[in-house]
């Protein structure tokens, strides 16, 4: 398909359309069959988009009204966990990229909103790592850019990552929360019942050619992912993503020069995902798959 639209785009942007329009016309009702028609069609895009003679992107445009609004209905991969339960995590996160392009961030909350919270009863857990879009916000006060700010900037909707533990900690402070310490992530995931994973027992499908619609792991996505995105992940309580997609920075020592990372990322097997794991980084690492997440007590 990604050959035929290159070769059709050649002799216009109507042959291309006409080949998207059959694309988008038999498609059905199914949240997960128009999530598939929006994965596809927004891989196209990024394989038609072109460069002017000064460099500025091209974009291709499709020009049945249909897509738009399969674009937008893609908010329900976040709302239900039985909504395309069956959907494999690249297409999941293709059709949801699609979505994150439209700007929408009012779904997302900040420390300030009580839904920003999970309540545990000691505590209070955000209910997702800190978003770029929620950093942003600290940026703005003057706040220390984190690595590759810029780019992360274009997905407001995803876990901010390339900030080191001090940054972390200095986001919290001004927030007026805390950061999250080891055992009380462990508590988060595993609950009182010591859960294995953080949605229970079972582990996740990891076979080749198996769906992976707990959590983004074992570089079946590749990158980062929207916070929220697989919702047959979160805890029975409601918090979310703290299996793959990004590790998390604790307060908690590791060793004399090390802090406690948990959680894992979106590139580790499922052995890693397992609510007893831990890592280690140093304080002043800036990685490209290290978040955080807040805590209120």
């Amino acid at each position: 398909m990604r050959f035929l639209a290159a070769i059709l785009r050649r002799s216009g942007p109507g042959r291309a359309n006409r080949l998207f329009d059959a694309v988008i016309e038999p498609t059905g009702m199914d949240l997960a069959e128009r999530a598939r028609t929006v994965a596809l069609l927004w891989t196209l895009l990024g394989d038609l988009r072109r460069r002017d003679s000064d460099g500025n992107a091209i974009e291709f445009r499709i020009a049945n009204p249909l897509y738009g609004q399969f674009v937008r209905e893609m908010a329900g991969l976040f709302a239900d966990p039985d909504g395309a339960a069956d959907l494999d995590a690249r297409t999941r996160a293709e059709a949801a990229e699609a979505w994150e392009s439209l700007g929408d961030v009012s779904r997302l909350a900040l420390p300030s909103d009580p839904n920003y919270w999970v309540d545990l009863g000691d505590f209070r857990i955000g209910r997702y790592p800190v978003t770029v879009w929620e950093y942003g916000k600290f940026v703005e006060a003057g706040g220390r850019n984190p690595a590759l700010w810029k780019r992360q900037m274009f997905w407001p909707q995803r876990p901010v990552v390339g900030v080191d533990w001090q940054e972390a900690v200095d986001y919290c402070e001004w927030a007026g929360v805390g950061l999250q310490k080891s055992e009380q992530w462990e508590f988060a995931a595993a609950g009182r019942e010591g859960r294995e994973y953080p949605w229970g027992f079972e582990a996740p499908k990891s076979p080749e050619g198996q769906r992976a619609e707990r959590a983004n792991f074992d570089f079946r996505v590749g990158r980062v992912t929207p916070v929220g995105l697989f919702p047959s992940g979160s805890t029975p309580d409601g918090v979310s993503d703290l299996a793959g997609n990004v590790w998390e920075w604790t307060f908690s020592d590791f060793d004399e020069t090390s802090k406690v990372v948990r959680g894992a990322s979106f590139y580790l097997d499922a052995w890693w995902l397992r609510t007893a794991q831990r890592n280690l980084d140093r304080p002043d690492a800036r990685s490209f798959d290290i978040g955080f997440r807040c805590i209120r007590e």
